[in-house]
């Protein structure tokens, strides 16, 4: 075996020292390699953070507070009765923005609203803008209807004083709408200039009806000079109303009796509205006008008014205001109600008449076979039952039973109609409001108001928009509400 020189081993080994420090050399240019490039990663992810959190916004807003008033029934659709209610004015809105580029974005907003068990939550707006100039935007999808003075921030209570916005002139429930609109702004001199046109359709689903509107079509021009604004608004579509169920079968009897109009297909309505505003930082004043009307359909058109002025002291801000509604079509369902009441009349005797029927009097089957015949026009089946009658000298007891309750269920149905169709759409309404807002901060509000409802008119079928009220004497509602925005 040969042995291995000495100085062969001396250059194994410093060999294998040089092998490991360019092994160490080579591991530390790969880790400071790695730290290098996570730096970078990390560098890039941070700005594409950034620019995303520049690209992608969520605004949002709340409300929350109670309310009562000291008459009975129900105030509209707000649930506000006399009982303490804390739930009736509770609505949470989430509003973001994702802006595709220095152009173009989406902009969504969801609003939950309280009830008595939970929160409906939905979608009010979903819509794609495009500014092709930077005073000129073009949007299309779920859009709020601009058809109010305050429509584009309708549901954000911190945005106006009244502790809610008054239902005589914020009537109008299709709030949203798809389609398309186009928003251009200018100046001329001293005035700044905003022009809105849209067109679009919009759908709403309710357990007595179905409503929509059909090629809605609007524009409308608001000018403003310093701190006086005015808009001017007017608005048209084609209306389709169906009623469902029991409200259905209300109407099949109604266009019996000649009371027509009650559904619509294609019908045309209009909406106009006018507002004057002044917004100095310190004195507040707005007067808006709103007359909503259709044709050849009976719709609750409504005309009203409302007018309210605020003085802001530091983080104070008393206000008043007045309101009135009153129907542009009253004389329409006053006259449905004549007919529905005319033909109760008549048919009241008659029922009497079967009622009393006695088979083996022949004075009474001679009165009641009269009566059939008379009925006969609108169920020829009792022509037949008339004559059965007088052929056999009398009998058909149950039938003629059977008549009679009919007649009183259609009594009954078309007292029904009267009153839910034509006299709970008899508005006319009158109230006046005292509040105060106090800010909190700079984006948290809170407002007491006082509102008084009165003059609900000559007409006793009208209880202005109180559902389920027994009486006319005036109503006065209270309110606290708090309102943030962030």
């Amino acid at each position: 075996m040969l042995l291995k020189a000495p100085w062969i081993t001396g250059l194994l080994v410093v060999a294998g020292v040089l092998s490991l420090q360019v092994q160490a050399q080579t591991v530390e240019e790969r880790l400071d390699r790695i730290e290098k490039k996570m730096k970078r990663d990390k560098s890039s992810l941070s700005e594409k953070i950034d620019g995303l959190a520049e690209q992608f916004t969520i605004n949002g807003f709340l409300t929350a507070g109670l309310a009562t008033h000291d008459g009975d029934g129900v105030y509209d659709d707000t649930e506000i009765s006399d009982e303490l209610c804390f739930h009736c004015d509770s609505l949470v809105g989430l509003q973001m923005n994702f802006a595709i580029d220095e152009k173009s974005g989406i902009t969504t907003q969801f609003l939950g609203e309280g009830g008595t068990d939970t929160f409906d939550v939905g979608m009010e707006w979903a819509y794609f803008y495009y500014k092709p100039q930077p005073n000129l935007t073009l949007r299309t999808g779920r859009m709020r209807t601009p058809f109010y003075a305050n429509s584009e921030f309708l549901d954000v209570g911190f945005a106006y004083p009244w502790a809610r916005l008054p239902k005589e002139i914020y009537n109008l429930t299709l709030s949203t709408f798809e389609g398309i609109d186009l928003n251009y702004r200018t100046s001329a001199g001293p005035l700044d200039m905003e022009f809105q046109t849209y067109l679009g359709s919009a759908v709403q689903l309710d357990p007595t009806y179905d409503y929509s509107l059909d090629n809605a079509i609007g524009a409308i021009v608001k000018t403003t000079y310093g701190p006086a604004s005015v808009r001017l608004g007017y608005h048209v579509a084609n209306l389709d109303f169906d009623l469902t169920g029991d409200a259905d079968s209300m109407a099949t009897s109604l266009a019996a009796i000649g009371v027509e109009d009650l559904e619509a297909d294609g019908a045309k309505g209009s909406f106009t509205n006018v507002a004057l505003t002044w917004d100095d930082g310190s004195l507040y004043a707005q007067i808006e006008y709103a007359n909503l009307k259709a044709e050849d359909f009976l719709f609750r058109s409504v005309e009203s008014i409302t007018a309210i002025t605020g003085y802001k002291i530091d983080q104070w801000m008393p206000y008043v205001y007045y309101t009135h509604a009153e129907s542009n079509n009253k004389d329409e369902y006053e006259q449905n109600i004549a007919t529905v009441s005319q033909t109760s009349a008549a048919l009241t005797p008659a029922i009497a008449v079967l009622n009393a029927y006695d088979p083996t009097d022949p004075v009474s089957v001679a009165t009641v076979q009269t009566v059939l015949s008379s009925l006969a026009a609108t169920d020829p089946t009792l022509a037949e039952l008339a004559s059965d009658i007088g052929t056999s000298g009398g009998g058909n007891e149950f039938a003629v039973a059977q008549v009679a309750s009919g007649l009183q269920d259609t009594v009954n149905g078309l007292g029904a109609a009267s009153a839910g169709l034509f006299a709970a759409n008899i508005i006319e309404q009158t109230s006046y409001g005292l509040g105060v807002r106090y800010d909190l901060t700079p984006k948290t509000a809170v407002t007491l108001e006082a509102q008084r409802f009165t003059d609900f008119g000559d007409d006793l079928s009208s209880k202005g928009y109180f559902k389920g009220y027994s009486d006319r004497d005036d109503v006065t509602m209270y309110s606290v509400v708090f309102n943030t925005v962030f």
